[in-house]
């Protein structure tokens, strides 16, 4: 899902999300549904509605499997859309979490760029 949204493929996005929600592989229609729906709004520059699609899905993104690095990718995306989205308290709680987790430099940057503006 993540590779579509970097090739800017939302039509692709929404065809594995109506597959996945038929999929029997656990997860699939709970998690990979929505998160291809959320990149696809993300894609189509709907930021809100890609914010609201993934903030829905975060309580469940430790059971998503892969790396942390792919969790962090979608995270990232969230607080791109949260900013281009015009919901700034919505990417500074986020990068606050983030910091307060692990800190780093991109993230604290970013806070004190969204905290001063």
């Amino acid at each position: 899902a993540v590779g579509l949204a970097v090739q800017g493929r939302a039509d692709d996005l929404r065809a594995l999300a109506r597959d996945a929600a038929h999929m029997t592989m656990p997860g699939a229609d709970e998690m990979l549904a929505p998160l291809c729906l959320a990149l696809a709004d993300y894609v189509e520059e709907r930021h809100g509605s890609a914010v609201d699609g993934l903030l829905a899905l975060r309580p469940s993104m430790y059971r998503w499997g892969g790396s942390r690095a792919q969790r962090d990718v979608v995270e990232d995306v969230l607080v791109d859309a949260a900013v281009r989205g015009e919901r700034p308290e919505v990417a500074v709680a986020l990068l606050s979490e983030r910091t307060q987790r692990r800190p780093n430099r991109w993230d604290e940057a970013s806070l004190v760029a969204l905290t001063a503006s």
